[in-house]
């Protein structure tokens, strides 16, 4: 047989290592990407940036005309090393994004996408330029180090711009939930082909994005009490059926010597009647009872949606605190960090550092209080809508909301919600009342007797006869005792429509003033915070004032824009507790 030596020998020699040492590099690239995210589906999701490069780099020695070389192979080798920076400067700041709450999972993707689009150019811009002189080198060696920088640079270009379109939607198909085959599948990185299969079938299910209305419309639909509401309604309407009770039927048979030594028998059918009055009151009992029920029912509903609402202004507020401090957060986190350096340089004084690093605490303190309250302020919401599914508003969105059209506080108001149940209340008890009443009068009955006597047949007739009350004590106190509930009833009921006109005006005047507020902070307030934001921060590039000053200007423009919010929430919130009263 024939064998090479010398050059071809230390290539061939040279292809063997690199086929062990590439998979090795490779495996150890997956390796520490677990380890970092403690999670093999990121780790899988970073690790696309190695066969995205692969195709840079191979394309780059094409179009340069280089064969593969050992260099070259050597390169593809610090290539992977390099191209996953990207899907780890990406895929961390996702999952930060994702532990702070509050954004729909499209909404954070897009969000971190666009911070972090600078930090993945930097980072592939910095290799390339790095390796730029090596691969136009003309000089000694230049024959080793063109292949391997080609490599590099071809490989970083298209891995950067593959990674920034395929890995954002990599990471909503891993974290969304899909519906394939009647299943709801939430898909691991072990599953991407599965998904691709399935994805004209099946149909992405993300968390549920709700508006106000539609929230309010769930609520309706689905709240129990609601439910409840409308089944007693149902109940008191069956009663209708009931109005007319005559009472039971009497039949009465006898055998045997009754009237002679012979054995006679006895028939004898009786009904009860009942008396004409009770019957006529009974009816508009129930008709009132029936309204009763209706008005219970309105009322339930209009608290239920008040109820919506203000959750979910309440959600919005903090939700939108969140995204102010983490923005004034973030400022602060960058001060303190320069801070840290600059104290340790002697250029500033402990107190400066000290105050810095407490305004930064104090930062993420509140952060932390107003995420928490976003998600208890969401668990309640779903709570009211009993939903298991979680909530994500389509948007964060904080208007002023329609107040309701006003009515005259002397005028009548017993057509509204909150009175008519105290009106149809005191109805009901005048209407048991008339019932008691009723009993005063006489009930009648009427009967049917047929009788054998010393085997004689065909003796037979009617009767009829009427009963009443002798004994009027007992009824007597059983009306007194409906009187003193029907004067209750009433005493509730006056009482009610003056708490309700106090309260309609007092509202009326808080929804004035917070309106009143908000139109100060739109007309005013809220341009002179951004300019003093504006303004604060080009005099601390040009170092005419100092952290502290920053600082304090910066925390004054958002105790501005934090009190807007407060006013702008306060005011729907009146907003919706006046629409219960005057719906």
């Amino acid at each position: 047989y024939i064998s090479y030596g010398g050059q071809f020998e230390n290539l061939s020699h040279a292809k063997q290592r690199l086929s062990v040492a590439i998979p090795v590099a490779l495996a150890l690239i997956m390796l520490l990407l677990f380890f970092t995210f403690n999670s093999v589906k990121y780790a899988l999701m970073i690790f696309t940036a190695v066969p995205l490069s692969a195709i840079g780099g191979i394309a780059a020695l094409a179009i340069r005309g280089m064969p593969f070389s050992i260099s070259a192979g050597v390169g593809f080798i610090a290539l992977f090393g390099v191209a996953v920076l990207n899907g780890i400067v990406l895929i961390s700041y996702y999952n930060t994004l994702k532990k702070e709450g509050g954004r729909d999972l499209h909404d954070l993707v897009e969000y971190g996408a666009m911070l972090r689009l600078r930090p993945v150019m930097m980072t592939a811009l910095v290799a390339s330029l790095g390796f730029l002189p090596m691969a136009i080198s003309t000089s000694a060696g230049a024959e080793v180090q063109k292949p391997l920088a080609t490599v590099v640079i071809g490989g970083l270009i298209t891995s950067t711009l593959l990674t920034m379109i395929v890995l954002p939607i990599l990471y909503i198909i891993f974290n969304s939930e899909w519906r394939i085959l009647g299943l709801r599948i939430r898909f691991n990185a072990f599953l991407p082909l599965l998904a691709l299969f399935f994805l004209g079938q099946g149909k992405a299910e993300a968390q549920t994005r709700l508006t106000l209305e539609e929230a309010v419309q769930l609520a309706l639909q689905n709240n129990p009490e609601i439910r409840n509401a409308s089944l007693r309604t149902e109940a008191v309407l069956a009663k209708k059926r009931a109005v007319f009770d005559p009472g039971l039927t009497e039949i009465r048979y006898q055998k045997g010597q009754i009237n002679s030594a012979l054995q006679d028998q006895y028939l004898e059918v009786n009904q009860q009647l009942g008396s004409l009055p009770e019957h006529i009151a009974r009816i508009s009992y129930v008709k009132h009872l029936a309204s009763l029920s209706r008005s219970e029912e309105a009322l339930t509903e209009a608290r239920v949606t008040v109820e919506v609402k203000s959750l979910w202004f309440e959600w919005m507020d903090a939700l939108l605190r969140m995204r102010m401090m983490q923005d004034y957060m973030q400022t602060a986190g960058r001060l303190q960090q320069v801070a840290s350096i600059r104290y340790s340089t002697g250029e500033i004084t402990l107190l400066e550092k000290t105050a810095i690093e407490s305004e930064y605490m104090r930062l993420q303190s509140e952060y932390k209080e107003w995420k928490e309250n976003s998600r208890q302020a969401a668990n309640r919401i779903r709570q009211v809508l009993f939903l298991t599914d979680s909530l994500v508003p389509a948007d964060t969105l904080l208007e002023m909301i329609s107040p309701p059209e006003s009515f005259s506080l002397a005028g009548d108001s017993s057509g509204r919600s909150v009175l008519m149940w105290y009106e149809n209340s005191l109805k009901a008890k005048s209407a048991e009342v008339a019932i008691e009443r009723a009993r005063y009068f006489p009930s009648f009955f009427a009967g049917y007797f047929r009788q054998d006597i010393d085997q004689v047949h065909g003796f037979e007739g009617w009767q009829a006869g009427i009963s009443f009350p002798l004994w009027f004590l007992p009824q007597s106190a059983k009306v007194k005792e409906m009187k003193i509930n029907r004067e209750i009833a009433r005493n509730e009921y006056e009482y009610q429509k003056f708490a309700v006109r106090n309260t309609v005006e007092n509202l009326t005047g808080e929804l004035n003033k917070l309106a009143a507020r908000i139109a100060y902070y739109r007309n005013g307030a809220l341009q002179q915070a951004d300019i003093m934001v504006r303004t604060a921060g080009l005099q601390y590039e040009k170092q005419e004032i100092g952290y502290l000053e920053y600082l304090q200007l910066l925390h004054t423009a958002m105790t501005i824009r934090l009190g807007y919010l407060d006013a702008l929430k306060n005011y729907n919130q009146t907003a919706a507790q006046l629409e219960y009263y005057t719906r």
